[in-house]
């Protein structure tokens, strides 16, 4: 990436977050690109030359709440050898990358009334993704012996409401660390699939 494009990549990383910070204040509806552009200073044209319409600025605000999570999942596959350690690894990652981008993930969350076809289609192949991974991780548990994980749908399904919660009471002041959530969460996760050795 050259200095252009660097320069190109901060304008629109200023854009996104002064979008998630006003979404955040008054929600998708209220926010008008007019906001936007008062709020960083410049003119709406400035803001068009990078997004075509605020439906594009939301698109790309749920990818930022979404590409973490998975990212951390698949780290969490390539990196342990181990369904246990695997899905520790996976469900501490997806807590972690919720707290780290909890306002995103708010967002998303709130505004998915909001969600033009085309971001709906990449949500659902990115939720897609996750389940089938942790789906995999716990079918293949149960066929080591390392989980008693009967319903591995409801088992599964648990788990991403663990995670999806966090966004909802997790604060940076509060009584426990981010590392030490998401080392809670992994617990409950194991309990869930009935591990054999947490660890």
């Amino acid at each position: 990436m050259d200095i252009k494009d660097e320069v190109a990549e901060y304008k629109r990383q200023r854009i996104l977050n002064v979008a998630m910070t006003l979404f955040d204040r008054h929600g998708y509806a209220q926010t008008t690109i007019e906001m936007m552009s008062q709020e960083l200073g410049v003119t709406k044209p400035f803001v068009y030359s990078y997004f075509k319409n605020k439906s594009e600025i939301l698109a790309e605000i749920c990818l930022i709440s979404l590409t973490p999570s998975m990212q951390a999942a698949e780290r969490a596959v390539a990196e342990y050898d181990t369904p246990t350690t695997q899905l520790r690894a996976a469900i501490e990652g997806v807590v972690l990358a919720v707290i780290d981008n909890q306002k995103s993930v708010n967002i998303f969350d709130r505004e998915e009334k909001f969600q033009d076809e085309a971001t709906r289609k990449v949500v659902l192949e990115y939720q897609g993704n996750l389940t089938r991974m942790l789906t995999r991780i716990v079918v293949e548990g149960n066929k080591r012996g390392e989980f008693d994980c009967p319903d591995v749908h409801s088992a599964v399904f648990a788990m991403g409401g663990i995670a999806s919660w966090i966004r909802r009471w997790y604060s940076p002041g509060g009584r426990m660390t981010r590392e030490e959530v998401a080392r809670a969460q992994g617990d409950i996760a194991l309990r869930i699939v009935a591990a054999r050795d947490p660890g």
